[in-house]
């Protein structure tokens, strides 16, 4: 480079605050591209001097008129820089084609730019600045501190005043899921988030700066107010920066104030409910979602300021990869950041922080989006945003390790990435995997169910729930007035019609009517004898040996009971059934016949030994036991059916087993937990890809 490019002429350049080591910086500001860029003294002093023309020069006046050490190379970094940014007038064909050559680059497909809108695009709405500057002085009491110190007594009182009666704010919340409670919700938002940007723009005005534009922002089609404050970066003193930024969680947090103080003194109604939103939302929306510094929010741009480090995410990602690639490949690349090298453990912590915690927000917003649309939209969008925002950073950060390979030697660190890469394969591939878990429930085998045969009365019972019982134990007695009665008459018939027989056989006249008598006289013998059964089983008696599991404990001596309602139900504790529910992959892989143990759930009994003795093949329509549902602590996801029944949310196949060592005798209780079933081996990779095609398949609906 044997001259300088001339700068543009429309470029502003205004004071910027003190850097860390006290020494003065600069904020140049491109009005084109609306983009600010800091320099230090030294960018400062050789841009002062850039109208010497060549690079040597620059340097040697540089050095010659100040105490900094500036050579060529200095000057030539800047060029490239300014340059790089467009900051410099483009003169010549060369510079034309450069500049055809980036417009090139930016220019994407139309499956790009829809991506890339789907994402994330802004709709500007109103340009606030001149009601900005005509509200402020009737505002500027909002930015004194007797305010503020008023403020902060009114939370207290809040606060305390809502305590008293922390049930009933609480037991506001299930309104939200009302049509109403949702449309309030929606309201308060709004109302919070116009305040949250007011906020901005009025501290922005205040310190002098523009407010160009305030709009909606929708990020992945969620609309989000925005504000245009970028002309904060002029601002001089990073107080000044930290006023702006801050202000829009203040002004949230005086809402959320006077929203939860009004809450204790409205009436129940509609203004209550909308307060308590207010409040709510206020407070969860600034202190679990504003403050947070992962993502561009207000508490990045605090932290930033604070910590004095513009562009904190960029540049503690550039350690934090640096880092990274040190620990694990060894290159012996020099400190990307090396005027922070007294933080830089900090800055390394925090790029980790911030990678884990958009991995955990990236993979909620897909299933969101999953879930917001239909399914093969869904799941099209849903594979959009994890390969947008987590597979591709990966797989570029591995794209750049693949092109240094020629750079790699061997050393410690890369020995032990090696080791750990291939322990990690070995795991992952190695079919290793035998053993198959699932819930499982151990219970008695039931006896039959009794049932009253007829409708009746209970006159007593004869047991309680956990008796013992032998076969054929009476167990209760119950009183059919209506079939006593129709015995009692069919009794008396069978004697009456008897004795008519007895005459008609001794007169010659009643010869003729002998035959229809008998008819009828077999006939109330035959009901005689169905009635009677009937009315020794007013008598319940134990069917086998076993326990009362239960009584239908609200009947009492006295009380009716229907011939559909069971009285009572008994099990053998000599004989138990074990159910275990595996799933379609699962299923393929267990081998019949062969050894496993069931470990329940409770510690106070022993694992049990089994042995598969049949597999269905059809996968269950409903589950005849809750207890392995998810709604009372099972393992398997459920919904009820109109009707009552329970019908598993994913495929699920009934394997039955044969316990070799039951619980002892006389234990009566239904055990929950899970088998440890024999499998064919398989590997954590096939296993992974097994439960993805599954789902694929299932949630495409194909």
């Amino acid at each position: 480079m044997t001259g300088l490019p001339p700068l543009r002429e429309e470029l502003q350049l205004f004071p910027g605050p003190r850097a860390r080591d006290h020494s003065p910086t600069w904020t140049l500001h491109d009005p084109a591209s609306n983009r600010f860029f800091t320099l230090g003294w030294r960018e400062f002093e050789i841009l002062s001097r850039w109208t010497a023309g060549r690079p040597d020069q620059v340097a040697e006046r540089t050095r010659r008129e100040t105490p900094l050490g500036v050579d060529v190379g200095h000057v030539q970094d800047l060029a490239r820089f300014l340059t790089l940014h467009n900051l410099v007038r483009a003169n010549g064909p060369q510079e034309l084609q450069r500049l055809a050559r980036q417009a090139a680059a930016r220019q994407e497909g139309w499956a790009r730019r829809l991506l890339h809108t789907y994402l994330f695009f802004r709709v500007p709405l109103v340009r606030p600045d001149r009601f900005l500057s005509w509200l402020l002085p009737g505002v500027a009491w909002l930015f004194t501190g007797p305010f503020w110190f008023f403020m902060a007594g009114t939370g207290l009182l809040a606060l305390w005043l809502a305590g008293r009666q922390w049930e009933t704010f609480l037991h506001t919340l299930p309104e939200l899921f009302s049509p109403g409670g949702l449309l309030l919700f929606v309201l308060a938002m709004t109302l919070s988030k116009t305040a949250h940007e007011l906020g901005h723009a009025l501290a922005a005005r205040r310190h002098g700066c523009r407010v160009p534009t305030m709009g909606v922002a929708f990020l992945v089609m969620w609309p989000v107010l925005y504000t245009d404050v970028t002309e904060v970066w002029k601002l001089p003193r990073w107080r000044q920066r930290l006023a702006v930024g801050g202000a829009g969680v203040l002004a949230e947090l005086a809402l959320a104030v006077l929203a939860t103080l009004a809450w204790s003194f409205l009436p129940d109604g509609p203004a209550r409910s909308g307060a308590f939103y207010l409040a709510t939302t206020s407070w969860i929306m600034t202190l679990g979602i504003n403050l947070s510094p992962f993502l561009r929010f207000d508490g990045y741009y605090l932290l930033s300021d604070w910590l004095e480090i513009p562009n904190l995410h960029d540049r503690a990602g550039v350690l934090g990869r640096w880092w990274l690639r040190e620990r694990l490949l060894g290159l012996g690349d020099p400190d990307p950041e090396p005027t922070l090298r007294g933080r830089r453990g900090g800055l390394v912590l925090f790029a980790l922080l911030t990678w884990i915690y958009r991995l955990v927000l990236f993979l909620g917003i897909a299933l969101l989006v999953y879930h917001f649309f239909f399914k093969v939209l869904g799941l099209f969008l849903m594979m959009v945003e994890v390969g947008w925002f987590i597979v591709r950073p990966v797989t570029r950060e591995l794209g750049l390790w693949w092109q240094w390979r020629g750079r790699l030697r061997l050393n410690a660190n890369l020995v032990v990435t090696l080791l750990l890469a291939g322990l990690g394969g070995f795991l992952l591939l190695h079919p290793w995997q035998t053993l198959l878990r699932a819930p499982a429930l151990l219970r008695p085998l039931p006896l039959p169910t009794l049932f009253s045969p007829a409708p009746a009365r209970l006159e007593e019972w004869l047991v309680a729930p956990g008796d013992r019982v032998r076969a054929g134990q009476p167990l209760a007695r119950l009183q059919a007035p209506e079939l006593t009665h129709r015995l009692d008459q069919a009794t008396r018939e069978i004697r009456l019609l008897g004795h008519q027989l007895a005459l008609e056989t001794m007169d010659p006249l009643l010869l003729e009517r002998q035959r229809e008598t008998r008819l009828q006289l077999e006939t109330r013998l035959a009901e005689q004898r169905g009635l009677l059964p009937q009315q020794a089983q007013l008598t319940l008696m134990a069917p086998g040996n076993g326990e009362v599991v239960q009584r239908l404990e609200h009947l009492r001596p006295g009380d009716w009971v229907s011939p559909r309602e069971p009285l009572l139900e008994l099990a053998d504790d000599s004989r138990w059934s074990l159910e275990a529910y595996a799933t379609e992959h699962q299923r393929d892989r267990i081998l019949f016949g062969g050894r496993c143990l069931f470990l329940p759930e409770m510690g106070d009994q022993e694992p049990i030994e089994a042995r598969v003795v049949a597999i269905e093949t059809a996968n269950i329509e409903q589950l005849r036991e809750s207890w392995l549902t998810t709604d009372f602590g099972g393992e398997i996801p459920a919904y009820n059916a109109p009707r009552g029944e329970r019908i598993p949310r994913r495929a699920f196949y009934r394997v039955l087993l044969e316990p070799t060592n039951p619980p002892r005798a006389g234990l009566v209780r239904i055990f929950r937990g899970s088998v440890q079933l024999p499998g064919l081996p398989q590997s954590l990779w096939e296993t992974f890809l097994d439960s993805a095609r599954g789902v694929l398949v299932r949630e495409s609906g194909f």
